[in-house]
C-alpha cells in the first residue's frame, strides 16, 4: 500500500506535489505546538488556536504573486515566454485542470471556483540574465459565477456635462448579466470619473439594484465637477470589482 501511494505521489504535478508538502508542514507544526503545551500543563484557548491557523493562512497566501477575479466564460490571458511551462489545478483539491507552454491566450473558464496557476521558472538561466524568472510564479484565479457587461453604446448623461462647476448628473447604461445558476443577484454599483481636474463620483440610484439575467438598465447619481477642455472617461466597477471603462467622446465645454 505503501509503494502505492508513493508512486501516486510522483505522478502528480509540481504545483499539487508543493501544497501536499505545506499541508503537511500545517499539520506538524500543531503537533509539535500543541505537544508541547501539553507537557507545559499549559491550555490554548478556541481563540488562540485561530489566531495560529490565521497566521498560517496568512503565510499561505504570500505565496501567490496576484489574484484575479474573473467572470465564468470571460478570457483569461497572460504574456509568457515561448518556453515557459505553465499549468492550472484546482484550489479545492488539486485536482489537474489544464496545462501548455507559451503564453495564455483567451483562456476560457466554463464554471466558478478558485483555481492557482504555476507559471513554471525558465531552466538553465544563469545568475546574470535578469530577462528571465528562474522562480515559480503562483497566481489565484477566482472565477465568479457572476457576469456583467456594461452597454457603453447606450449611455445617456444628464444634464450635459459642463466644466469648471461643481454638479449633479444622472448617468443611465443598459448591462447585461449572467449568472452560472440563473440566479438574480443584487449589485450595488459605483462609479467614477478619470481625467485632468475630473473629480467625479457615484452610485447606483437608490444604493443597490436587483439584476435579473438579461438585459438591465441602471441609473447612476453622480456629482462633481470636471474641467473645461480636457477628456474624461468613467471607470464603471463591476459586480467583480472590476473596471469597465467608458471614454466620453466629447471635449468638455
Amino acid at each position: 500500500m505503501l509503494k502505492f501511494i508513493l508512486s501516486q505521489f510522483k505522478n502528480m504535478n509540481q504545483t499539487l506535489q508543493s501544497r501536499i508538502y505545506r499541508r503537511l508542514g500545517v499539520v506538524f507544526y500543531l503537533t509539535v505546538f500543541y505537544c508541547l503545551n501539553f507537557t507545559n500543563g499549559a491550555t490554548k484557548s478556541i481563540s488562540q488556536l485561530d489566531a495560529h491557523l490565521a497566521m498560517i493562512s496568512e503565510s499561505e497566501l504570500e505565496e501567490f504573486k496576484e489574484e484575479v477575479t474573473l467572470a465564468f466564460n470571460a478570457p483569461f490571458s497572460l504574456k509568457l515566454e515561448n518556453l515557459q511551462q505553465w499549468d492550472i489545478v484546482s484550489k479545492n483539491d488539486g485536482s489537474a485542470f489544464n496545462q501548455g507552454v507559451g503564453s495564455i491566450l483567451e483562456f476560457v473558464f466554463a464554471k466558478p471556483g478558485d483555481f492557482i496557476l504555476t507559471v513554471h521558472g525558465e531552466k538553465n538561466v544563469s545568475e546574470d540574465d535578469c530577462n528571465h524568472d528562474k522562480d515559480d510564479k503562483v497566481y489565484l484565479i477566482h472565477v465568479s459565477p457572476n457576469a456583467l457587461v456594461f452597454d457603453f453604446n447606450s449611455v445617456q448623461i444628464s444634464p450635459e456635462l459642463v466644466g469648471g462647476v461643481n454638479k449633479s448628473y444622472t448617468i443611465k447604461v443598459e448591462a447585461d448579466f449572467n449568472n452560472y445558476h440563473n440566479l438574480s443577484i443584487s449589485f450595488s454599483g459605483a462609479l467614477r470619473a478619470a481625467g485632468i481636474g475630473a473629480e467625479m463620483q457615484g452610485e447606483l440610484k437608490g444604493g443597490s439594484k436587483e439584476l435579473v439575467p438579461g438585459k438591465n438598465l441602471l441609473e447612476f447619481q453622480v456629482s462633481g465637477s470636471c474641467k473645461t477642455g480636457t477628456y474624461i472617461m468613467f471607470d464603471f466597477i463591476d459586480i467583480n470589482g472590476n473596471i469597465q471603462c467608458y471614454y466620453f467622446p466629447n471635449k468638455i465645454k
